[in-house]
């Protein structure tokens, strides 16, 4: 049973915080719990601040614009995420996604940061291989949860086919993969790569894997290339509708998948870089480090 400190004065505690000490400040500097401090507050008739007196909102809401994620400023301004989250949606600022956040991360960071965070990554999970069975339980869970996987170009997208007719599921599970958008009844899989690093790195090592994988299991992959320079428009919905059509009337289709632009133009596909891997021909889209797609779609 935990000893039950009477050795400190409700008045000292209510000194200190009168002074304008915050009540963690004052456990740490006792070594007592906060619950201990708010009690003897409340026995001395102390009323408790509110904390929100010195948020100012506007610099808030410009430090999250600015790409300060939602946990950092919760930090620095000492109160709960959901604090700084209830006020972004007072002004109608949508809390970015965990992949938006990554994007806001990353464009911010240099070179050789980039390159100790990779490096940290892979030590953490040196040696540890995941089974097979582990990861398709994820897959599952990510399906039935979203857990925050989903991006808002992928819920656009997924509106947009379901306004055409479609039964649409999002992070759909295939084995140990999550399929970004999938339509089960066609078994068309819509992946939207929406950042540079699908085409580096693991990201492309996995590729041939992920995408093999996908088809061997009777799924037709459409990937959709979609970023500053080329947002999501109805022209990359029609090419997923016409494939669909396609398979729904039982007619051929290329059994590979098909990587479009934004707007519906097909990417041609060559054997370099990527190591037999899909790559871009062409003007290569430029990063995209607002960490939010601005989707267009087009009339």
């Amino acid at each position: 049973m935990a000893r039950i400190r009477t050795d400190i004065d409700s008045n000292d505690i209510a000194k200190l915080y009168e002074s304008g000490m915050e009540v963690d400040q004052i456990a740490q500097r006792l070594g007592v719990q906060k619950p201990f401090v708010y009690r003897r507050l409340k026995e001395h008739g102390t009323p408790i601040r509110s904390r929100l007196i010195s948020l100012d909102c506007e610099e808030v809401a410009r430090l999250f614009d600015g790409g300060m994620a939602v946990k950092a400023l919760a930090r620095k301004y000492g109160v709960s995420r959901n604090v700084i989250i209830r006020h972004l949606s007072d002004r109608g600022i949508v809390p970015r996604t965990r992949s938006e956040s990554m994007f806001v991360r990353m464009s911010h960071t240099t070179p050789e940061e980039r390159i100790r965070l990779t490096n940290a990554a892979h030590a953490a999970i040196s040696g540890k291989t995941r089974p097979v069975e582990e990861k398709c339980k994820r897959a599952i869970t990510v399906e039935r949860t979203l857990s925050g996987c989903i991006s808002r170009i992928e819920v656009i997208c997924a509106d947009l086919l379901k306004a055409r007719g479609f039964r649409v599921i999002p992070q759909k599970a295939c084995g140990p993969y999550n399929i970004d958008v999938a339509l089960p009844e066609q078994s068309v899989a819509v992946e939207i790569f929406g950042g540079n690093w699908h085409t580096a790195g693991r990201h492309a090592t996995r590729f041939r894997k992920r995408f093999d994988y996908l088809l061997d299991s009777g799924w037709l992959p459409v990937i959709i290339w979609v970023s500053r320079d080329y947002p999501l428009e109805s022209g990359a919905i029609e090419y997923v509708v016409s494939l669909a059509e396609q398979i729904r009337c039982n007619e051929p289709v290329i059994r590979k998948e098909h990587m479009i632009r934004g707007n519906g133009d097909l990417y041609t596909i060559r054997q370099h870089c990527f190591d037999n891997r899909p790559a871009v021909e062409g003007p290569q889209p430029r990063d995209d480090t607002t960490g939010r797609f601005t989707p267009r779609i087009g009339e």
